[in-house]
């Protein structure tokens, strides 16, 4: 019994150091505990070994997690039988030790295996930061899987068939090693995928600079023009002064000062990316008449990967501009660094969004705020953030919080 409360142990352990929680970790880690020691315990009484134990082991962790955590339901279920085949494994390499040691050391062993095993997957996790898309969630968990049942029939057929030791060993390492040749290539591929995007954003930031610098263009021949024509200006305030027409002075003054406000807009935040995407974004929204108002105080450091930020921004404030409204064009923006980097954007809106659209589908004839959505929402997941969507007072906000200090 003891021997079962110490694998209840680990495997609470690796599943409360693997998930990103949503509740207090303590209680995670006694619920896991309480359940799988119940369960095991159980199982000894009535039975010596259970080919159906794994399978309640994995499916109990698998409910848990996805009530308590945020992580992609494939993940979930991948490291819940990937637990059980590590367990299996270790058994097995235990057993290569039954002719050497006495049959309470091997199990020790075992469950020493088991440690270890979960130590090395945590130090991955945690050190590497391996990203994953949920299709290769999907291909890793029926990969586990497989290899679970096949793992499965091989230690029933040993412990009921005694077939030939030698080769059941041999199989089973032609597993493990599957496994971990599989994960190697879904780890190449993603890698490929990174720098793939990399390179996609590199362009459209250079897109965007190039635009950028045109406006800037722009703007330098506009100011040249506004000093020209204060020398006319300068010759009526001197008209007006003596004449007393003070608010015809006012007029004068307000006029340039709205003219001076359009043609300097521009974002110069202390991130050089936020910088480049705002600015082309808010290009975009004057030549479309809509007024941008912006709250920005960040610094220089990488909150995500560069494409990621720029993917996020982008169909965020690309959503807001093809959703304004048309009567009263507007939209906000903020962006604060703290503890989280936080980011809200704004848009007036004629009529409500989520009554049409709860669920903001993409909606590909146009006016839905659905465009980019997906990409919003599993990027803020990536980096273990919140996302909220809602109305107010004719507005349509969506708020984003990320962990600032979450590795990337």
């Amino acid at each position: 019994m003891i021997i079962n409360f110490i694998e209840s142990l680990i495997a609470s352990f690796f599943f409360t150091n693997y998930f990103d929680l949503k509740i207090n970790k303590y209680l995670y880690f006694m619920i896991n505990f309480i359940l799988i020691s119940t369960e095991i315990n159980i199982d000894n009484v009535f039975y010596s070994y259970s080919i159906t134990l794994p399978l309640v082991v994995a499916s109990t962790v698998a409910v848990i997690a996805y009530l308590t955590t945020k992580n992609n339901i494939w993940e979930i279920i991948f490291i819940s039988y990937l637990d059980q085949l590590i367990v299996g494994i270790s058994i097995i390499m235990s057993l290569m030790l039954e002719n050497i040691v006495n049959n309470d050391t091997r199990v020790i062993i075992g469950k020493i295996l088991y440690l270890l095993f979960v130590c090395g997957i945590l130090f991955v996790h945690k050190t590497k930061n391996i990203r994953l898309n949920t299709l290769y969630w999907k291909l890793l968990t029926i990969v586990v899987i497989v290899f679970y049942f096949a793992y499965t029939i091989l230690l029933q057929f040993y412990l009921g068939m005694k077939l030939n030791q030698r080769l059941v060993y041999i199989t089973l390492l032609s597993l493990v090693l599957s496994v971990i040749g599989i994960a190697v290539i879904v780890y190449y591929i993603s890698e490929l995928e990174h720098k793939q995007q990399e390179t996609q954003f590199s362009l459209q930031k250079l897109e965007m600079e190039q635009s950028n610098y045109k406006q800037l263009n722009n703007v330098s021949k506009e100011v040249k023009i506004m000093k020209h024509d204060l020398k006319h200006d300068y010759a009526l305030i001197e008209n007006y002064l003596r004449g007393k027409k003070y608010s015809k002075i006012k007029e004068i003054v307000q006029s340039r000062m709205q003219e001076l406000q359009e043609v300097t807009t521009t974002i110069n935040s202390g991130n050089d990316v936020i910088n480049t995407i705002i600015n082309y974004k808010m290009m975009i929204a004057n030549s479309k008449n809509i007024k941008v108002d912006y709250e920005i105080n960040v610094s220089d450091k990488q909150y995500m990967k560069d494409y990621h930020l720029n993917e996020l921004l982008s169909n965020l404030l690309d959503n807001a501009i093809d959703n304004c409204s048309k009567s009263d064009p507007k939209i906000k923006i903020f962006i604060e660094e703290d503890v989280f980097l936080y980011l809200e954007v704004i848009n007036q809106i004629d009529e409500s969004v989520l009554k049409k659209n709860p669920d903001l589908r993409t909606n590909k004839k146009g006016d839905n705020h659905g465009h980019g959505i997906k990409s919003v929402k599993r990027i803020v997941n990536e980096y273990r953030g919140s996302v909220k969507f809602f109305e107010k007072d004719n507005k349509f906000h969506v708020s984003i919080m990320i962990p600032i200090n979450h590795p990337h």
